[in-house]
């Protein structure tokens, strides 16, 4: 489902935007300043923001004077990037991608669905600027699953390549501590595009297409007795089936100790499946900072050290709940199968403020 909110830059993908500041018919500059204006109209609602480059209109402008003169840097080049604090930018402005500002770290940052609940933890302000669109793309550091959880509960894609592809230091180290990077984007091949530049990896774009047909395996995890989950997740699989992907159930058994154990390989084998889908999240939580997030499947393949999808899977109560894609070692193995799955669930929610 999608709410018929926001404006039409939230609708078109980075591949349309990008070919439409490539002919002239959008500047990077415009598209720049209507980021800006929006975080300045939204952001005090959600405190996902921490800062504005005071250079973002700069480098648009001379995005827009690359592509002028047939310079064109490629898919990022003139598209506002937003990234938490510590992460390199090298790698990105090399690409042309206009870097917007910081995110919040730290919190208090709200839920774009509801702004009395959460947004996962205390670091979600990248997940939460795309979702209400301050940015096409955000990035941020990734723990122990962290990444599709934000991603889940604010209803956007998060992608959480394997340990070592790309960390907040630049390339195989893209911040100072060194931790992963994950991404957050409307959809999985705008992520792809950005993950391509910052791994200077380029085969992920060409990857990063729906697969005809596959087997899945569904893992109801996290659904446990909140009857709503369960009945999304029946949507889900009904909704899978119909984009020609087989699901099948499973449920793993899983170690207490799993770091370092074969366990993912295990499953997928011993199933026959090419991935686990699992719910990423339960709903968001009202506010309440004494309380932690319940541990999710999301924690199975970070401490693995192995790329993670979440995917926008629908509302409940009116707020997001995302399912998790992951099993094999890399994000390449994972990207042709989570578009086919997106293109499954259909487009994202909006959220009514934006």
């Amino acid at each position: 489902m999608i709410s018929k909110t926001g404006d039409e830059l939230d609708h078109i993908d980075i591949t349309e935007m990008h070919a439409r500041l490539a002919c002239g018919e959008l500047s990077s500059i415009e598209f720049t300043q209507r980021c800006v204006d929006r975080i300045g109209k939204i952001d005090p609602e959600l405190n996902a923001v921490s800062a504005i480059d005071h250079t973002a209109l700069v480098q648009a402008a001379r995005s827009d004077q690359r592509h002028r003169h047939g310079a064109d840097l490629g898919a990022l080049d003139g598209i506002p990037v937003l990234i938490e604090d510590d992460i390199d930018t090298a790698r990105l402005r090399a690409a042309g991608a206009v870097v917007l500002g910081r995110t919040a770290v730290g919190g208090p940052t709200h839920n774009p669905y509801r702004r009395d609940h959460r947004p996962w933890g205390s670091s979600a302000g990248s997940a939460v600027a795309v979702a209400a669109g301050f940015a096409p793309i955000a990035l941020g550091t990734e723990s122990d699953g962290s990444t599709v959880g934000q991603a889940g509960v604010c209803g956007v894609v998060g992608v959480q390549p394997e340990f070592g592809l790309v960390s907040s230091h630049g390339g195989g180290h893209v911040s100072p501590a060194g931790y992963p990077v994950g991404l957050f984007a409307s959809r999985v091949r705008d992520a792809a595009m950005c993950l391509a530049a910052l791994a200077e990896r380029p085969d992920l774009t060409s990857v990063a297409e729906p697969m005809e047909r596959c087997r899945v395996g569904l893992w109801r995890y996290a659904a446990g007795p909140r009857r709503d989950v369960a009945a999304l997740l029946i949507s889900v699989a009904e909704a899978l089936a119909d984009g020609g992907v087989e699901v099948v159930d499973i449920e793993p058994a899983v170690p207490d100790e799993i770091a370092g154990l074969s366990v993912l390989d295990d499953v997928l084998r011993d199933n026959d499946i090419r991935v686990i889908v699992a719910p990423a999240n339960e709903p968001a939580l009202p506010i309440d900072y004494r309380t932690g997030v319940a541990g999710l499947p999301s924690s199975l393949p970070a401490v693995a050290g192995r790329a993670d999808i979440s995917l926008p899977a629908g509302l409940v109560d009116g707020l997001p709940v995302g399912m998790s894609v992951f099993g094999p070692a890399t994000v390449a193995e994972l990207l042709g199968v989570a578009v086919l799955i997106e293109r499954s669930l259909g487009p994202r929610p909006w959220p009514d403020l934006v």
